[in-house]
């Protein structure tokens, strides 16, 4: 009994509990989305996907061609007969890799039909879906490059083509530095999350710290990053060591270009 008189009294009041409603759910919905990026980012299957064993300087280069041909064309033959080649190599790649290409590509084609719709309800209706469907090939393409080459693969790729080293270097930091910053970001709203009880009233306010710690994490990343490189003697010259032996999946690739090369020319 002695000890129960010892206890403060705001200590042995109940807790009383809010119910988080829509509006108070800020922190969950930023984490939910920096988890969704991490994840996506790490979670890169693509080795066991047929289309990885193509070489990534091929891969690439094939992209430009097909672009290139795609943004030429104003036949619909043509783009039709591309667009089957397209569904075909949706068709047979894994699930999550198909389901990312069709969300990117449909919602990039959806917002182009939107874009386009003011044109096509005054009666310029000429190209509105060839250019709605080439849009929709180009997101997919350009998918089917990112979902299925690594990064380092794709930087390797573009030092093949004689890309300026200090464009790679931009690139390569980049794309580390998109995970890293991501990954401490998420931690800071883990930790706002423990910190935070009931409903909170300024939702700028730790939003705003959070942009600034990441804002002085950066600087201090970026000064250890530059004397990191100073110490190692980094001259910024990109070399490459990787070298891959010629796949049967590459004469397939060029195969495949070189008959919607031809296509083009013959529908055009």
């Amino acid at each position: 009994m002695n000890e129960k008189k010892n206890i403060p009294q705001w200590l042995m009041k109940p807790d009383e509990l809010f119910e988080v409603g829509k509006k108070e759910r800020f922190i969950e919905k930023n984490i939910h989305t920096l988890f969704k990026l991490l994840a996506a980012i790490r979670s890169r299957s693509n080795d066991h996907c047929f289309l990885s064993r193509i070489h990534p300087a091929l891969k690439l280069f094939s992209l430009v061609v097909l672009l290139f041909l795609i943004s030429l064309s104003r036949s619909m033959v043509f783009i039709s007969t591309v667009g089957s080649c397209m569904l075909l190599l949706i068709s047979i790649l894994p699930v999550n890799i198909m389901k990312r290409i069709l969300i990117m590509s449909l919602t990039a084609a959806v917002f182009m039909a939107v874009t386009l719709l003011p044109a096509f309800l005054v009666g310029i209706h000429g190209h509105y879906l060839l250019i709605v469907v080439k849009v929709w090939l180009t997101v997919s393409f350009s998918g089917l490059l990112v979902l299925t080459t690594s990064w380092h693969a794709l930087i390797a790729a573009l030092k093949l083509f004689r890309v300026p080293d200090l464009f790679i270097l931009i690139l390569d930091i980049t794309l580390k530095y998109i995970v890293i910053f991501s990954d401490f970001t998420l931690n800071m709203f883990y930790a706002l999350k423990l910190r935070s009880v009931g409903k909170t009233a300024k939702k700028a306010a730790p939003v705003a710290g959070i942009a600034g710690t990441l804002f002085l994490k950066s600087k201090e990343m970026s000064e250890d990053l530059y004397d990191a490189m100073v110490c190692r003697g980094f001259s910024g010259h990109y070399t490459t060591q990787v070298k891959r032996q010629w796949h049967w999946m590459d004469t397939a690739c060029s195969v495949f270009v070189l008959a919607l090369a031809l296509s083009f020319f013959y529908f055009r």
